[in-house]
């Protein structure tokens, strides 16, 4: 879940070119609440619902991950992957139309593997596909965040931080022209089940 309280938000919401997100909680029963995904604002309304499945890919896009699991797929075996630390840069690349470069770098360690032998042909195999995993649903969100008009990830505050005379009048237009390299690097530095 990314980083997220009321201080936060009202900063997104009174920012131009970032639009505002809050936890979307529901009650599991008479004492418990749970975290069911996370609301995503235009202004003062809610416009669209991510899964808590979409937001391990969410939080890689706008926060830093310092702990956390994920799993992966590799080889007809699965892997559980212990996150050590991720973090994320924009780059403006280009413009008319705008052309960002994400990058995004994740370490992590192997803490589980359901396969007989974890070699380093595997582990690259493992860091291959989270790459291109990451790669492919960042830029589903992304598309979806364009489809909808919002932007929670603040490519509009970015542009604007980089481009002398920018106009917001313009924005939202541009934002949909916006096109979005996404580039992944994951690195496992350790391999907790290797033999």
């Amino acid at each position: 879940m990314p980083e997220s309280n009321l201080k936060i938000f009202l900063s997104d919401y009174y920012q131009k070119g970032k639009d505002g997100y809050l936890p979307l909680i529901k009650k599991s029963n008479k004492k418990k609440v749970e975290i069911n995904g996370l609301c995503l604002f235009k202004e003062d309304k809610v416009v669209d619902e991510l899964s808590v499945d979409k937001l391990f890919f969410f939080k890689l896009m706008t926060d830093q991950y310092n702990e956390g699991t994920t799993h992966v797929g590799a080889n007809g075996n699965a892997a559980s992957i212990e996150i050590i630390s991720s973090k994320h840069k924009m780059k403006l690349i280009g413009r008319n139309p705008y052309k960002i470069e994400l990058n995004i770098k994740l370490k992590g360690e192997i803490t589980d593997y359901t396969g007989n032998q974890l070699t380093g042909k595997i582990k690259d195999n493992i860091e291959k596909t989270m790459e291109k995993d990451i790669n492919e649903q960042c830029s589903k969100l992304i598309s979806r965040f364009q489809e909808k008009n919002i932007d929670p990830i603040g490519f509009g505050a970015f542009v604007k931080s980089r481009t002398r005379n920018f106009d917001f009048s313009k924005w939202e237009d541009e934002y949909q022209n916006l096109t979005v390299d996404v580039n992944t690097k994951v690195i496992i530095t350790e391999e907790g089940v290797i033999e």
